[in-house]
């Protein structure tokens, strides 16, 4: 690893540590002790989901929350990125066997956090189960989402798996057209977790070359812009 990948990785497990109590778990094994070994049906799954997402929602808002039109910010920023772009995607895919959701989540958690949002307000939403696109097969999807200063949860999240900034219900419906059997189970972790199975970032993670180098470009941009982010202003939204 060069000098300057070490500086830029040391700086990013800076910024990102934290030492909260959120879900941090194996979220395929969840998934296999809540769904499969269970038998649910689709229904029961989704009805467990939404009961995840009521207990985010019975968190206390205040007025420090970030606002749709804040998060849109972020939003557009991933559809022009020069690396996590999605017609940059094919540069450090070119077979469409990673796809990168997690690059992407990763970028927002990165950018929200530059921004002054704190850390407790930031969640990764991962839905777990089959899930299908033409051809395509796959078995996770992540983005993540942030507390609003309404009360309401926001996901950012880039097509075709989000329509922009969507609320946390909301996105889950839309990744139920993506499931084979509508047993898509929805857990909510650790902004830190990589993927279900890692379950926070690390350098060797980041540093592998089968990403071919998606994540260091993606940090030596942001270290880059880092002192000429604007944190964002407080909302005047309502208390809920």
């Amino acid at each position: 690893m060069t000098i300057q990948k070490f500086i830029i990785l040391t700086f990013f497990f800076s910024l990102v540590a934290n030492g909260n109590d959120m879900r941090n778990e194996n979220l395929f094994r969840a998934y296999v002790r809540d769904v499969t070994q269970t038998k649910k049906d689709s229904l029961q799954v989704q009805a467990d989901s939404f009961s995840e997402m009521e207990q985010l929602l019975k968190k206390e808002s205040s007025r420090d929350g970030v606002t749709p039109k804040q998060a849109d910010r972020i939003y557009r920023m991933i559809l022009n990125h020069p690396v996590i772009s999605p017609h940059m995607e094919p540069l450090y895919d070119p077979e469409d066997n990673v796809g990168f959701c997690f690059g992407r989540a990763m970028f927002v958690h990165l950018e929200l956090l530059g921004r002054g949002v704190n850390r407790g307000d930031i969640r990764k939403a991962f839905v777990v189960g089959p899930l299908h696109a033409e051809d395509i097969n796959w078995s996770f999807h992540v983005a993540t989402t942030v507390k609003g200063s309404d009360g309401k949860w926001w996901v950012i999240d880039s097509p075709p798996f989000g329509e922009g900034v969507m609320e946390l219900t909301d996105w889950y419906r839309h990744q139920l057209k993506f499931s084979k059997d509508g047993r898509l189970r929805l857990y909510l972790a650790n902004p830190q977790q990589f993927t279900p199975t890692s379950l926070k970032y690390s350098r060797e993670i980041l540093s592998s070359p089968s990403y071919r180098n998606y994540f260091e470009e993606m940090l030596f941009d942001f270290r880059m812009r880092y002192d000429q982010i604007q944190k964002f202003e407080p909302s005047c939204g309502s208390l809920i």
